[in-house]
């Protein structure tokens, strides 16, 4: 089996509850560091036991040693200039074929940038690493094009917080039975991000479809309508409390009718608020474990398929 990048990270170690079970040889190489998201993760995989790769791609100007610690444990990564328009793709597949080659059970995870999202799919495809994609941005079809054509298999989800996307599921399976139910209600939809987060919410978009459908209303006219608030004024009168303007998730979405002449009317309002990074964090470990486990259990079977985070939940990952 591949050897473990820290001994303190053997897998085995006890994981943290309603967490899968990581199989032996699983290294998760966790690409963004050091971004926020992206450390977090980390951290999660440290305290669930399941080893890092020592090497993960980052942003220009972020190259060099990191170290991440999480309780009593550390790790040491060298962070390398990640895929991009004008990187040298050789130097990327060198560092990433170099830990496939040390670790097969090798998966990688993506909190990079929109804009990187169709350079690091390319390069994962194109050596045939499995990998957990939690950056928005880039466009699910093609991506799913690309595993199909090159292999081998990935998780691909706008939102990693198991909870967020039971709720989501919920949503999809009501807006599919009772299209129409909320037809001449207004949607309205307002989400509020740390200032960093360069694109709209990817859940509010999966959530505003939904909702669209209930509401008879065109989803992609819903989705231009979605509100951004990433100032620190906005975020604020948002009601996201001032310890977690640097990494949240509020959401509010709104379907009510006009007050009609007799003074009625009817108002829905559904709300997720998230202060912190851990519940994706945690959601993303997860996603990794359950990619490991199907490739151990059946790698041809799963070779290009692109999951989604409710196959994760489907197989038990949220125990």
């Amino acid at each position: 089996p591949p050897r473990p990048p820290s001994a303190a990270l053997r897998p085995g170690m006890a994981a943290a509850g309603g967490a899968q079970d990581a199989p032996e040889g699983l290294v998760v190489m966790v690409n963004g560091v050091p971004g926020p998201m992206a450390t977090e993760v980390v951290k999660a995989c440290i305290s669930r036991g399941i080893p890092v790769a020592p090497t993960a791609f980052c942003g220009p100007g972020k190259e060099g040693q990191l170290t991440i610690t999480e309780g009593d444990t550390s790790v040491e990564v060298t962070c390398v200039r990640g895929p991009a328009e004008d990187s040298e793709p050789a130097v990327c597949d060198e560092a990433l074929q170099s830990l496939l080659g040390r670790f097969p059970g090798l998966v990688c995870v993506d909190y990079t940038h929109p804009s990187a999202v169709a350079h690091n799919v390319d390069c994962y495809t194109r050596n045939r690493a499995p990998f957990v994609l939690g950056t928005t941005g880039g466009s699910l079809e093609d991506i799913k094009a690309l595993v199909a054509r090159r292999g081998p298999s990935a998780v691909v989800a706008p939102n990693m917080g198991k909870q967020l996307v039971a709720m989501q599921a919920a949503l999809e399976y009501i807006a599919d039975r009772f299209p129409g139910a909320f037809s001449g209600y207004e949607l309205r939809v307002a989400e509020s991000h740390q200032s960093s987060k360069a694109d709209t919410s990817g859940t509010a978009k999966a959530v505003t479809a939904s909702l669209a459908a209930l509401a008879a209303v065109d989803p992609a006219v819903a989705a231009q309508g979605i509100a951004q608030v990433r100032d620190e004024e906005g975020q604020l009168a948002f009601g996201v409390p001032p310890r977690a303007l640097g990494g949240h998730a509020f959401h509010t979405y709104e379907l009510s009718t006009g007050r009609a002449a007799g003074g009625d009317s009817v108002q829905f309002v559904l709300q997720h608020n998230v202060c912190g990074r851990r519940v994706y964090a945690e959601g993303t470990a997860d996603a990794a474990v359950f990619l490991a486990q199907r490739l151990a259990a059946d790698a041809r079977g799963c070779e290009g398929r692109v999951f989604s985070m409710v196959d994760v939940l489907e197989a038990g990952g949220m125990k």
